[in-house]
């Protein structure tokens, strides 16, 4: 199964997400009228489609989807990418270049569960504020805290995957150990020059499927880690024994393996200053 088939098979959490994202926001959100909207870390690009396309004004000009998977551009271009405003670009949110045309030309960011994924969010932020027009609205969603990245350090400390994991800090959320997360990621919006329109941190709980776990596994190490293809295969079983010797597995009503899995979720809504 190809990587964007597989995050769009077993993504529940993020089509979950989008709605209760957009759920919440609901109340301080005003769509403008002819709009362009760009969405960072888009994956296979269903979420943007199913989900915010139908709230969207009539009118609305231009949806642009970036990632840095170029399994997840391919998947979107092949299954979204002919809808006559939705175009699709391999992009870097922290490393790459922001293209001229991108400069000061969007009316709004959205990004669901991708902040999660690196620690430089300045570098991100630098970028898009670069990217929204002033007065642009960016509309987020994701987790402080994970389990990839228990996961992670787990992992680091064998000798085979060292050299694969050794800055795998790098590809987890820079709040994933604060004490208070709310007022840490609030300091951070408003040092960056946002205005905050709405903000929301609460604790959350899901119970996460073991016959998911190995799509989960490639969905979160595949790009990030480069694991070589020849390797990964052994990484991949390493990875889901880690997980499962790091967790307890219980079982509901229908006989089915879970893990009760907690963590930390940022929601928000801001505003680039003029």
């Amino acid at each position: 199964m190809e990587k964007g088939e597989s995050y769009v098979q077993y993504g529940v959490l993020s089509q979950q997400g989008a709605i209760e994202a957009l759920t919440k926001l609901n109340g301080s959100l005003h769509w403008k009228e002819n709009c362009k909207i760009l969405d960072v870390g888009c994956g296979p690009g269903n979420v943007t489609y199913d989900y915010i396309l139908p709230k969207l004004p009539r009118s609305t000009k231009e949806i642009i989807g970036i990632d840095i998977s170029p399994d997840y551009i391919k998947y979107a271009e092949l299954h979204y990418g002919k809808h006559p405003i939705f175009a699709y670009k391999l992009m870097d949110i922290v490393n790459g270049d922001v293209p001229n045309e991108y400069e000061q030309h969007f009316d709004y960011v959205v990004s669901f569960l991708c902040f999660q994924q690196f620690s430089n969010h300045k570098a991100a932020f630098e970028k898009i504020k670069r990217m929204l027009k002033s007065g642009g609205e960016m509309l987020c969603y994701f987790p402080t805290s994970t389990k990839s990245t228990e996961l992670f350090t787990f992992l680091a400390k064998q000798q085979k995957w060292n050299q694969y994991l050794c800055n795998y800090e790098m590809h987890c959320s820079p709040y994933k150990d604060s004490v208070d997360v709310e007022s840490d990621v609030r300091r951070f919006l408003t040092d960056m020059q946002f205005k905050i329109v709405f903000f929301n941190y609460e604790e959350r709980h899901y119970e996460f499927m073991d016959k998911n776990l190995p799509s989960a596994v490639r969905a979160i190490a595949y790009e990030s880690l480069k694991i070589p293809e020849d390797m990964y295969q052994q990484f991949q079983a390493d990875a889901i024994k880690a997980f499962r010797d790091l967790n307890v597995m219980k079982f509901n009503e229908n006989n089915e393996g879970y893990y009760d899995c907690f963590y930390k979720l940022v929601t928000f809504h801001i505003i680039k200053q003029p």
